[in-house]
């Protein structure tokens, strides 16, 4: 993988809708450790007034949730805050671009992960999406409602994303063919480990989510620790 430049523009306005948009970085990848089913992302706004003063307080509560208990009620009420969930994650990740920690990792397992058929079709329609938000991006450039400046910062994200993306269906397509080894997969998922560590604070939210789902197979909660898979 090319290394991007290291100085990079901070995202424009319009790039950190992102964040609003889209809550839940994990999203799609988190699974309850007890029932194996996919946890969801939940948010929860509650209101109160304060006893002592009468004022009115908000609070917004966001996190992942066992979708059997949500959904069948077959599980018990297996939750984890948002923000904690996603930090152990990602710290996670940056203790594996330790080497000591890389080659234990390669000696202890090594497991053979099927992918779902459906994962080609979702990541084309993702690159779609993405040259249809550059096309977006350069006709608000064109109508004057974003600089040039704040057009290069944001494709240069794009492309980012885009590169992830296309690396993961070459993968694919690769391992279909039975053209690519088990080590050179890990080495592929060691060097975006890498990227995370140089440039995660650098990344806009979407940026960010290709690359958790370019490395990341599942999280698995369970009430007292969490394991963080990769893609291997």
């Amino acid at each position: 993988i090319r290394r991007p430049p290291r100085s990079t523009p901070k995202p424009s306005s319009a790039a950190s809708d992102v964040y609003k948009r889209q809550l839940f970085l994990l999203s799609g990848l988190v699974y309850c450790g007890y029932c194996g089913n996919k946890m969801i992302g939940v948010n929860r706004s509650q209101t109160w007034t304060r006893y002592k003063d009468g004022a009115k307080s908000r609070g917004r509560y966001r996190y992942y949730q066992c979708q059997s208990r949500t959904n069948q009620s077959v599980c018990q009420y297996h939750t984890r805050r948002a923000e904690e969930l996603e930090i152990t994650v990602v710290a996670t990740l940056r203790r594996y671009t330790d080497p000591q920690v890389r080659e234990r990792l390669a000696q202890q397992y090594a497991p053979a992960v099927d992918y779902k058929a459906s994962e080609r079709p979702q990541l084309e329609r993702r690159l779609k999406a993405i040259d249809t938000k550059f096309r977006g991006y350069l006709d608000r450039a064109a109508q004057g409602v974003i600089s040039l400046e704040e057009l290069g910062a944001m494709g240069r994200e794009l492309v980012r994303e885009r590169r992830f993306l296309e690396q993961r269906l070459a993968l694919l397509e690769a391992e279909a063919r039975q053209e690519i080894t088990a080590e050179q997969r890990r080495q592929y998922i060691f060097e975006a480990l890498d990227e995370l560590r140089e440039r995660w604070d650098a990344l806009t939210f979407s940026a960010r989510r290709t690359l958790l789902q370019y490395v990341i197979d599942r999280v698995v909660v369970y009430d007292d620790h969490v394991e963080t898979l990769l893609r291997w």
